[in-house]
């Protein structure tokens, strides 16, 4: 069954995949996933990116480069087309905060990267994260990771204990 991306607001760092700053005032197909050969299958949007999830279980992220948000290296510039984000294992689930982003595994494990402030990375520390880092800690131990949200300043996990 063929589907469409369709998307609308401000666009000021192609975090709708435009090919211009704009803004879209109301519910557009987005020509950065209408060629696509991918089957689109996830989206989240933070501030000034989108982090997204096809079929296959590959993560991509576009828009704001900076803090690590995109997850694709401190090298990298602002995307205006899905890019594949490296280093992640098989994922069934993304979702971003403002300036950060997530990736919830296949086999249960969730990864995070951007804005390290507040600790919401689950690093231990405060510093951006350019890359996928696995997140930790000690209610993590044992535990498969459902599902991720974020907020501004904040993760919210859902667990449960792993199977024997």
């Amino acid at each position: 069954q063929e589907g469409h991306v369709v998307g609308f607001g401000l666009s000021n760092y192609y975090q709708l995949g435009s090919q211009e700053i704009t803004t879209y005032y109301s519910p557009k197909i987005l020509t950065a996933f209408k060629n696509s050969t991918r089957s689109w299958v996830g989206f989240s949007g933070g501030q000034h990116h989108t982090v997204c999830l096809d079929s296959e279980g590959t993560v991509y992220s576009l828009g704001r480069a900076d803090y690590g948000m995109l997850g694709l290296g401190k090298e990298v510039g602002e995307k205006n087309t899905p890019t594949a984000v490296p280093g992640l294992p098989k994922s069934t689930s993304v979702a971003c905060g403002e300036r950060v982003g997530y990736a919830v595994t296949e086999d249960g494990r969730a990864f995070a990267w951007g804005m390290g402030s507040n600790l919401q990375l689950a690093t231990g520390d405060e510093e951006d994260v350019w890359n996928p880092v696995q997140m930790s800690g000690q209610q993590l131990e044992s535990r498969r990771v459902l599902s991720v949200t974020a907020g501004g300043q904040h993760t919210v996990l859902l667990v449960k204990a792993q199977q024997s």
